[in-house]
């Protein structure tokens, strides 16, 4: 079985079968299907785009405060939810970062981020401390509310919800190594070197920007590293 076809299994179980994940599956046989299709994503990088070295500046649309420390970007955001560009245009990614709420609600990262009309549209991977739960699903940007679900996409159908989520117990003042492969309209959510969700967008963006976003408090994103990986066939 050669790269591609195991990669297309693996997201053929991932995105038919979601039982397999709740528990009607011995668990260890999830783990080790994990395990061994991580290193296969892995191999597909072509070229690292950008890592926490390379970010020395950044920039902001909002009323948010970011600043760049030792390696570090901390964001903080009032009422309001901010964020940040930290690549210009990137399309099949596999993203890592450490995430790190001290005060905020909700942290995380927007990939592909396009100007439509007088809305800015992308795919938000949301932590979200104050309800404890991993988000992922298309969103919408303005400057008056931040980054929110975008009520013209549905991604979860039996709920009739926009955004994808599970539940994690997210604590603040904690570390969390984040990996994220987009890979055209799939989307892998790995945290702790854990997987904990693959969804499928047909809606989002093909490409775009990428972007740190902070609601409500202070967060810090650490040990970033983007790299271009090949996509699906």
């Amino acid at each position: 079985m050669n790269d591609s076809h195991a990669d297309r299994v693996a997201h053929y179980f991932l995105t038919q079968f979601p039982d397999l994940i709740t528990g009607n599956i011995h668990w260890m046989t999830v783990i080790d299907l994990y395990l061994r299709y991580l290193p296969v994503l892995e191999k597909l990088e072509t070229c690292v785009r950008l890592s926490s070295v390379d970010i020395h500046t950044i920039k902001s649309r909002d009323q948010g405060q970011w600043h760049c420390i030792s390696n570090s970007i901390i964001g903080t955001a009032g009422v309001v939810g901010t964020s940040c560009d930290i690549l210009d245009d990137a399309q099949n990614v596999h993203i890592q970062f450490t995430v790190k709420s001290a005060t905020a609600e909700s942290a995380g990262i927007t990939l592909r981020y396009n100007k439509n009309n007088k809305n800015y549209h992308g795919v938000l991977l949301n932590f979200d401390f104050a309800h404890k739960r991993i988000e992922i699903g298309c969103s919408r940007n303005n400057l008056f509310a931040g980054w929110g679900p975008d009520p013209d996409v549905v991604v979860n159908l039996k709920n009739m919800q926009p955004w994808d989520s599970c539940n994690y117990d997210l604590q603040k003042n904690v570390d969390y190594y984040v990996r994220c492969f987009a890979r055209n309209e799939f989307f892998e959510v790995y945290v702790n070197d854990t997987w904990v969700s693959t969804v499928v967008l047909d809606n989002a963006p093909k490409r775009g920007g990428i972007q740190l976003a902070v609601a409500h408090g202070q967060a810090f994103f650490s040990n970033i590293r983007i790299a271009d990986i090949e996509p699906l066939d």
